[in-house]
């Protein structure tokens, strides 16, 4: 993956508006500008090549966030939808799902009204990963969008328009069955990753700050990537070994490898990953990576809790100890906190009979998960039943002590099965995010990522 071509000028006057509409791209020749007035009162001037791309711009006054922190009782329901990538601030951004327009693409919807507050789409291409940046700050509000020919594109969410972009290879070059691409827009950065190489850019306006590759004979893999205090700490797999991969924030230069046999990846803080052991399952690790080495120690687990969440010192991990080994009914698991610096289990919440959690979501000082039937509702075939109801409870916790905050019931969450559910026993609801005043919960696996169905809740 090599640094994409210099950024394109582009510049948007708005003139008066009194709703949303599509302005499509016309065809430049390189230094030539074409301006094109669109109906709504949006004036487009670009100058180089042709995108295909169809922006409608912001139709209104960008809304305000619902709050400044996660909600401590969340309960009031403001959207549901599918096809969504999370949310940024007062907005959910959703895939584009009106498949008569011909194209994809990505749209911005407030979550007060409902209404489309923007959309961004292209002709030509499918849409690869998109990521959000939701923190404010450099990159703060930033959807990026990397397109399968490769455009890397990053779109404003306050206004939906296109701050820059680039053409980098998509994936590995050989594309087949071995393709991985990964986006993160976070720490100021817009990191694209393949198996090959990892390009950062800056989020807010564009420039290539780097572009590393893994270590030699080792390819990144979609284990994580995790931009901490001074680096950013990839996973690169080296034939059977899962090493970790230190690069300088500002150059992208190696400054250490960790060449240790992990498992699943989390960060406690800016200086912190915590993980379990790949060589003992009654051990997790401790890895600092605060210093120009990091520093590694291990602490004890229970053998079969596996580490779900971290954040300010609190590993939340899951007993699912013989959960295979259950009957019908009976594959639910206490959820526990324990202290990252002395590896001791602070708390422990067993779900009520006949329930089970979903994987919890930790946010400041809270922990949210979803208290839920132990097995979903299924036909004949074992699929989701259209339409079934499916009773659930969103519990809020003391993230220090286990303490139950709040518990409410969430809206009627109806069984879809066009949804994208597996109906195996660890697919469930989770929370996904919790910040300015919203919380998102959606249908995932246990230790996967959350699929596209997403419940927006407010206080």
């Amino acid at each position: 993956m090599a640094p994409g071509t210099a950024n394109e000028t582009t510049t948007q006057t708005k003139a008066k508006t009194q709703a949303s509409t599509w302005t499509r791209g016309r065809t430049a020749v390189a230094g030539v500008v074409v301006v094109a007035l669109a109906a709504g009162g949006w004036l487009w001037a670009r100058q180089g090549p042709d995108y295909h791309e169809q922006v409608s711009a912001a139709s209104s006054t960008y809304p305000a966030a619902l709050g400044t922190a996660p909600p401590d009782a969340p309960g009031r329901l403001l959207r549901r939808t599918t096809d969504s990538y999370g949310i940024v601030g007062a907005l959910s951004v959703d895939e584009i799902a009106d498949r008569g327009l011909r194209k994809d693409g990505i749209t911005a919807t407030d979550l007060r009204t409902g209404k489309t507050y923007w959309r961004y789409a292209r002709d030509g291409t499918d849409l690869g990963p998109v990521a959000l940046a939701t923190s404010g700050g450099g990159g703060g509000g930033t959807a990026a969008v990397w397109w399968k020919d490769g455009l890397l594109a990053a779109v404003d969410a306050r206004s939906g328009e296109v701050r820059w972009r680039h053409k980098i290879a998509y994936g590995d070059v050989g594309g087949g069955s071995r393709e991985f691409a990964d986006l993160r827009v976070t720490a100021g950065l817009v990191l694209a990753q393949s198996r090959t190489a990892l390009a950062a850019y800056d989020a807010d306006g564009g420039g290539h700050a780097w572009t590393a590759a893994p270590p030699k004979g080792c390819g990144f893999t979609n284990h994580g990537v995790f931009p901490m205090a001074q680096v950013v700490v990839a996973a690169a797999l080296c034939g059977d070994d899962l090493r970790l991969v230190g690069y300088d924030t500002g150059r992208g230069s190696v400054r250490w490898q960790l060449p240790e046999g992990l498992n699943r990846l989390l960060p406690a803080d800016d200086r912190t990953l915590v993980t379990a052991s790949g060589r003992h399952t009654d051990e997790g690790e401790v890895v600092d990576v605060s210093g120009p080495q990091p520093v590694t120690r291990r602490w004890t687990s229970l053998d079969g809790h596996p580490s779900v969440a971290a954040g300010d010192g609190i590993v939340l991990c899951v007993d699912n100890v013989g959960a295979g080994d259950r009957k019908d009914g009976e594959d639910e698991g206490a959820l526990e906190g324990f202290g990252v610096g002395d590896g001791r289990r602070h708390w422990r919440v067993a779900p009520a009979p006949g329930t089970r959690f979903g994987a919890p979501l930790l946010a400041g000082s809270r922990v949210y998960v979803v208290q839920q039937p132990a097995r979903a509702p299924l036909d004949d075939e074992g699929k989701p039943v259209a339409g079934a109801p499916y009773p659930a409870q969103l519990l809020v916790l003391d993230a220090a002590t286990g303490r139950q905050v709040h518990a409410g019931a969430l809206p009627a969450v109806p069984m879809d099965d066009s949804a994208a559910f597996s109906p195996d026993p660890s697919a469930a609801l989770r929370p996904v995010r919790a910040a300015d005043g919203v919380l998102a919960v959606a249908w995932s696996q246990m230790f996967d990522g959350a699929t596209a169905d997403l419940t927006v809740l407010a206080q």
